[in-house]
């Protein structure tokens, strides 16, 4: 899930949480949650084995 598929949920969040609170300051943290999760899943991605899966060669340094 990626790019177009996914690029309104970030305003959508960010629009309604200050709908929600009245302070884009508060609504912020959304946002950071989602860097932080995101974040998180690429600590665990598996970068060697994702570009031997995508029939590249590994490069001797990732």
């Amino acid at each position: 899930i990626s790019e177009r598929g996914t690029s309104w949920i970030g305003p959508v969040v960010f629009g309604t949480a200050v709908q929600m609170t009245g302070s884009s300051r508060v609504a912020i943290l959304p946002i950071i949650a989602f860097f932080i999760i995101g974040m998180i899943i690429l600590y665990f991605t598996d970068v060697r084995a994702a570009i031997q899966d995508a029939g590249n060669e590994v490069p001797a340094v990732v």
